[in-house]
């Protein structure tokens, strides 16, 4: 989380560059240096000698349109969080569920979904309920061999603090001027695309007129400015 938000400080917009994301995970992938003793941040099927490949298509996974070349630091990082969980995503059911549960928190004069809640009120939401000690059964399945037994880990506690900490650190603009910014980004996105089957079309087009004329007019065209000239003011005496 330190180091998504260290690319954009302050950021109305919670995306940072493809290329950045790359760098950040291979770095972190790369083994300690001198032989220094450092806990590894990565899981260790990133550190094998092929992680270059790895993180690159990680990397494009998140890239889809109309963010090209950006990626969302909230969905990279809530699918790292989930990603080998026992519970998975949570059902539709289950965000129903917290819907109903936020609507009863909503502050006089307040309307849903307009309104903000505290780190505690968010730590106390019915997310990532195991009514069937999932989580349990996960983590003997995966006991790791120490000498001492591992103690008692409370997985949804720790893993809703850090959720929080995330929604903290990339706070989310205001509804209706998300819901604006993902208009525009599409009009701009599907503009780009038609500019370039529309030039596409001209370079392809084997019925193109030639000749002197069109020659001459073409050239007269590119010489055109592109913003007409001004008319003289008149200024009176």
């Amino acid at each position: 989380v330190s180091a998504t938000s260290a690319f954009t400080p302050g950021a109305a917009s919670p995306v940072l560059p493809a290329r950045s994301l790359f760098r950040l995970l291979e770095q972190l992938a790369q083994p300690p240096l001198d032989g220094a003793c450092r806990t590894s941040a990565v899981p260790m099927a990133w550190q094998l000698p092929d992680s270059a490949n790895r993180l690159q298509r990680l990397c494009k996974l998140f890239e889809r349109p109309p963010c090209a070349g950006r990626i969302d630091c909230v969905e990279l990082l809530l699918h790292i969080a989930l990603l080998n969980g026992p519970l998975g995503w949570p059902s539709l059911g289950d965000l129903m569920q917290i819907r109903t549960e936020l609507e009863r928190q909503v502050p006089s004069g307040n309307t849903w979904p307009d309104f903000w809640i505290s780190p505690s009120q968010f730590e106390e939401l019915p997310l990532f309920v195991d009514p069937f000690d999932a989580e349990a059964n996960f983590a003997e399945d995966h006991v790791r061999s120490t000498g001492r037994p591992s103690a008692k880990f409370d997985r949804r506690k720790e893993q809703m603090k850090w959720l929080g900490r995330v929604f903290q650190t990339f706070i989310a603009p205001e509804r209706q001027l998300q819901a604006w910014q993902l208009e525009a980004a599409w009009h701009d996105y599907y503009g780009r695309c038609r500019e370039d089957e529309d030039r596409m079309d001209e370079l392809l087009d084997d019925m193109k007129p030639t000749g002197d004329t069109d020659d001459e007019t073409s050239q007269t065209d590119a010489m055109a400015p592109l913003v007409p000239a001004a008319e003289p003011l008149l200024v009176g005496v």
